[in-house]
């Protein structure tokens, strides 16, 4: 359905409220009880105008940003960030014990031998590295949390993925977690909440009261973690 030219995805449900979402790209969703009628829907969405205009038109602005950020040439001087951490990347020489590939220093992300490379071979290491330092920072985190969790008495396979729409999955039955390369672009406290959120399916797979003390028990501040994980660019 059209309101005040936002195009809103509604689906009905066998829910009691009506429920109005605004998703990190700026699409906007609604549940809908069966039931309802029309005019209640519209009078829900008036009296929400304003939320829905000011969330909508931030929520578009952040994930623009974010794109634009995350879309590179990889020509020298272009800004990337891992972790929260931002770097230049510079070409540097490749000679002697520094072949081909990449590097950090300080705040620089080298490239050596990278004037001489065309864009996609530049793109193919950059990213190459990054999911190294992603992998071996998800591997960290896994580790440690299992320990503190009690979950290491049995193995947990992972690997990463890259889609739009989820940071994370669990398998509790197979004991397999997915978790999303996109994570490397934000803070590091991010990647950590989802670790934790995927492991806590271990114990409950359903995103119930139970799921949420546990999140609760073992990282206090996920809520804060996971505003952040919406909203940071």
């Amino acid at each position: 359905m059209i309101f005040d030219d936002i195009e809103i995805n509604a689906v009905y449900k066998p829910i009691r409220t009506l429920r109005l979402k605004v998703k990190p790209d700026g699409s906007v969703s609604m549940s809908i009880p069966f039931g309802i009628s029309h005019d209640k829907v519209i009078q829900f969405l008036e009296k929400n105008r304003d939320w829905l205009h000011q969330t909508t038109a931030s929520k578009r602005r952040q994930y623009a940003e974010l794109q634009k950020r995350q879309a590179h040439a990889f020509e020298e001087g272009e800004a990337f960030c891992l972790f929260g951490t931002h770097y230049t990347l510079q070409f540097t020489a490749s000679a002697g014990s520094r072949p081909i590939g990449v590097y950090t220093e300080a705040d620089r992300l080298c490239l050596a031998g990278g004037a001489n490379l065309l864009p996609p071979q530049r793109r193919k290491l950059v990213e190459q590295w990054m999911l190294r330092r992603f992998s071996e920072e998800a591997e960290r985190l896994l580790a440690l949390w299992q320990q503190r969790m009690d979950e290491a008495h049995a193995p947990v396979s992972w690997m990463p993925f890259n889609v739009k729409t989820r940071w994370g999955t669990c398998k509790p039955a197979e004991r397999f977690i997915r978790l999303n390369v996109r994570l490397a672009y934000y803070p590091q406290e991010c990647l950590e909440y989802v670790v934790v959120h995927e492991l806590c399916h271990l114990k409950e797979p359903s995103h119930n009261a139970r799921f949420h003390a546990l999140m609760n028990h073992y990282l206090p501040d996920y809520k804060q973690r996971r505003q952040l994980l919406r909203t940071v660019l």
